[in-house]
């Protein structure tokens, strides 16, 4: 007897989709070490007073999980959410040097490493259609 075709299967879950998952973990883990406080991705907009951009990453990262769960390619949506971090961390650094790197912890460094892997390898591994795709390749 087959499953039903509304059930989600692993052959549905790309690459992308799976390090945004990675990716929406680490923004509730540790970020950095704030004045003895272990602070997450969750709290960095209360401090950094970043507003509702402090939540793009997770917003981001859950849209492409769902567009990947639909069936849908989510490259390009995982692409923005993985690059995120690293605005994040660039407008980090230049508001208070390069001292933030001594303090960051597991999510950050977590964070950044799934941005990494979002931007450079997950595109060019099979996509949920099973067709191999490149960097640059326009093709759905």
């Amino acid at each position: 007897m087959n499953p039903p075709n509304d059930s989600v299967s692993a052959s549905r879950v790309s690459p992308a989709s799976v390090g945004c998952i990675v990716l929406v973990v680490a923004f509730f883990l540790p970020w950095i070490k704030f004045l003895g406080v272990n602070v997450g991705g969750h709290q960095l907009h209360e401090i950094w007073n970043a507003g509702p951009y402090g939540w793009a990453i997770p917003a981001l990262a859950v849209i492409a999980i769902a567009t990947g769960l639909s069936g849908k390619d989510n490259t390009r949506l995982a692409q923005l959410a993985g690059g995120v971090p690293f605005v994040f961390l660039a407008v980090a650094l230049y508001r208070f040097g390069e001292d933030l790197l001594k303090h960051l912890l597991v999510g950050g460094y977590l964070t950044l490493l799934a941005g990494f892997f979002l931007l450079s390898i997950a595109p060019r591994l099979k996509s949920t259609n099973g067709k191999s795709r490149e960097i640059g390749d326009a093709t759905p």
